[in-house]
């Protein structure tokens, strides 16, 4: 690893989850639902490798829970680095299964442990703008001292294999017209129609929805 020194003093490391497999044991680096480029084991190996090196104090996984399997996804995240760094400080933090939702669940759990703090955002390339861009929109909903994170590609962290080329520039055509649906006021964030397929949501909203959308949910 390469990282500069900037990576190696983290109060918190915060991995959104790629997709599980059907089994739920891995994650696979194409989701075959959609043919598009994921780089899931890539992300989780490089969160192992970076926890490794940097030794940030925490590692927060943030992953969707699920209406059959609840929160597979943020156990299967914890259970890989684990495996590979024993010593890792791994926080779980369940969200709804969508990158926005996983920002809400981390500003809604964690808003008080981010204040003031040195945080980073490991994810793929493709990934890292359309997060640090619902970052940056909900802090300002939200409000108080919540930092920028430091950007933290995964592609910078290992060597890996080359990708399905197509499936990649897919992957990067979606992306694009994700971030441009998002500066325009048009993104369709697809949990928000699917919130009653969440058992969880009941008990808990305060967990999983934003201050507007828990405006708008009735259980």
């Amino acid at each position: 690893m390469n990282l500069s020194e900037q990576y190696r003093a983290l109060d918190l490391l915060i991995v959104p989850s790629p997709i599980l497999n059907d089994a739920g044991t891995d994650f696979p680096e194409v989701d075959p639902a959609t043919g598009l480029y994921v780089g899931g084991h890539l992300r989780m190996s490089a969160t192992a490798e970076f926890s490794l090196h940097c030794q940030p104090a925490k590692v927060v996984v943030v992953g969707g829970l699920n209406p059959k399997h609840g929160c597979r996804m943020t156990q299967t995240m914890a259970q890989f680095i684990l495996g590979k760094n024993s010593s890792a400080n791994v926080q779980r933090v369940n969200s709804l299964p969508c990158t926005r939702h996983n920002v809400i669940a981390i500003f809604n759990q964690l808003r008080e442990e981010l204040s003031g703090k040195r945080i980073g955002v490991l994810s793929n390339s493709y990934h890292l703008p359309r997060f640090l861009a619902f970052w940056t929109n909900l802090r300002t909903t939200y409000g108080g001292n919540i930092p920028e994170p430091l950007a933290i590609a995964a592609e910078s962290c290992l060597t890996h294999d080359p990708v399905d080329q197509s499936a990649y520039e897919a992957r990067i055509a979606a992306e694009q017209r994700g971030l441009a649906d998002l500066r325009a006021g048009k993104y369709l964030d697809r949990c928000l129609a699917q919130l009653a397929t969440f058992d969880e949501l009941a008990r808990h909203p305060e967990f999983y929805l934003s201050p507007d959308d828990q405006e708008q949910f009735r259980p």
